[in-house]
């Protein structure tokens, strides 16, 4: 049961209910978070905590970098307290090719102890205050970085504060060697110069049925060169009409056309498009004729056939054929046993031989589909006499 009388048991409570999971010096630990009123140009919060604490110490809370920048003086209570302040900048320092990101409290302002006022900076110079940690004692003076889209150089370091390492900094000119993009200073100096391209394979536009899958294939090359499983991203800009996934499988949800980005992961601004139009699956045809019209025709005799199409069984009338009457005959002769008269698309008419000799012999009457040669109709028909 909670206990008035006992400060452990109620910080505690405290811990319990309001307290935040955070981490110090990438350890998990739970601690009370609360605004405070002492510094009003900085974004600065107390932290408490059973754990021990210092100044310096780097914090992680509410997914942004913060430092301890208050001396804690030993443990009040039970608990240790302090001062944070947010991170604003992240600080990329370059040493000889081995690049090394900082979370650190830029500043313009300077505060006068004996007036308790802030002081302006003057044009061209700023403070920069980071953990003090085996990384950033190899910070030397006239060591270079990038930040706000400006070039500064360390003129100089102040460890007087425990835990702190504060950087007076003046601007400075940029080098050929800088990577402005990635703000980092004298990059090229150490690393080869990138010049990477994306491009999807399959053109500018694509088309999918509802419900198939368009494999999206992009290659990215650096210098000419094509990089081996690069880390692409694919975005669809209308998920409801094309779906993609992280390995470019876009998938037709919806009628309609929509745009799918790949990008380089780590160089988003490097990337290409591709419109992707989402249609019906089309039809699947199924074709067939059935001819229409008597089994046998007598000596000179006139006849008309007909041809119905049918397509999955069901009749159509936007198709037509071509009629012949095939060679050789079922008798393997080529005697003319008839002649085609007349035609059209789903007609014919035929005349039998006048040849008394060809009496009972029988020929094939043959009706091809003209958009698609292989589906054919025959109808075997009997020469017979007059009487």
């Amino acid at each position: 049961m909670f206990n008035l009388f006992e400060p452990r048991d109620d910080f505690s409570y405290l811990l319990d209910n309001i307290g935040k999971d955070i981490q110090i010096n990438n350890n998990s630990i739970r601690a009370v978070i609360s605004s405070t009123n002492v510094n009003k140009e900085n974004d600065d919060k107390y932290i408490s905590t059973l754990e021990p604490i210092n100044q310096g110490d780097s914090i992680f809370y509410d997914n942004q970098n913060w430092l301890i920048i208050s001396e804690i003086n030993g443990q009040r209570t039970v608990k240790y307290k302090g001062i944070m302040r947010k991170c604003n900048y992240t600080i990329k320092f370059n040493f000889q090719g081995n690049v090394k990101p900082f979370p650190s409290i830029l500043e313009t302002k300077l505060l006068d102890i004996e007036s308790g006022q802030y002081m302006t900076l003057p044009v061209g110079k700023i403070i920069v205050t980071l953990q003090d940690n085996v990384d950033s004692r190899d910070i030397v003076l006239q060591q270079r970085f990038l930040i706000m889209g400006q070039a500064w150089k360390v003129v100089g370091i102040d460890k007087s504060e425990n835990g702190l390492i504060i950087l007076n900094c003046d601007k400075d000119l940029f080098s050929t060697n800088d990577d402005k993009v990635e703000e980092i200073a004298d990059r090229w100096q150490w690393e080869t110069v990138h010049n990477y391209v994306l491009t999807i394979n399959n053109g500018d536009t694509a088309t999918v049925n509802i419900n198939d899958i368009l494999t999206v294939n992009a290659t990215v090359t650096d210098n000419g060169t094509t990089i081996t499983n690069p880390d692409i991203t694919y975005l669809s800009n209308d998920s409801n009409i094309v779906s993609v996934d992280n390995t470019g499988q876009a998938m037709g949800i919806n009628l309609g056309t929509a745009t799918i980005t790949a990008q380089m992961t780590y160089n988003p601004d490097v990337k290409d498009t591709l419109q992707v139009t989402v249609q019906e699956t089309p039809t699947e045809h199924n074709y067939s004729i059935v001819i229409t019209g008597s089994a046998t025709i007598k000596l000179n005799q006139t006849l008309s056939y007909t041809a119905t199409f049918y397509d999955n069984g069901v009749e159509v009338t936007d198709q037509s054929g071509t009629w012949t009457i095939a060679s050789p005959n079922p008798d393997g002769t080529t005697n003319i046993y008839a002649t085609i008269q007349s035609q059209t698309g789903n007609s014919v008419s035929i005349k039998g031989t006048s040849n008394s000799s060809y009496v009972n012999k029988y020929f094939n009457l043959v009706c091809t589909l003209n958009s698609d040669s292989s589906i054919t109709a025959v109808k075997q028909i009997q020469v017979k006499s007059l009487f």
